[in-house]
């Protein structure tokens, strides 16, 4: 499995994110709060759609904080890319990430 991961602080602790693939075409995302897994999709090439392929965002309310996470491709296009949103302003991950539709 070839895994990236972002990480990012905040002042309610820590989000990590990881994406990763394999050359089977499976794919894996974790996103994780204060090491506490908020969500994993592991999903085969056949059971991933082209939106989903391309990119998503997820929202996550944690404590008072609203937490969004961006992924989608790099902006090369030969790669993943994300982006880490606490309250509206960015707290890491990639500054710019393409395809990342609600």
């Amino acid at each position: 499995m070839y895994t990236k991961q972002w990480q990012a602080e905040f002042a309610g602790g820590t989000i990590r994110v990881e994406n990763g693939w394999n050359l089977k075409g499976e794919s894996i995302e974790t996103i994780y709060i204060n090491d506490e897994i908020e969500l994993q999709s592991h999903k085969s090439a056949t059971e991933i759609s082209l939106k989903e392929m391309a990119g998503a965002v997820y929202h996550f309310p944690y404590q008072q904080y609203a937490i969004e996470i961006k992924m989608g491709s790099a902006w090369h296009m030969f790669g993943m890319a994300c982006s880490i949103w606490v309250d509206g302003k960015q707290v890491g991950g990639n500054r710019i990430v393409l395809f990342a539709k609600k």
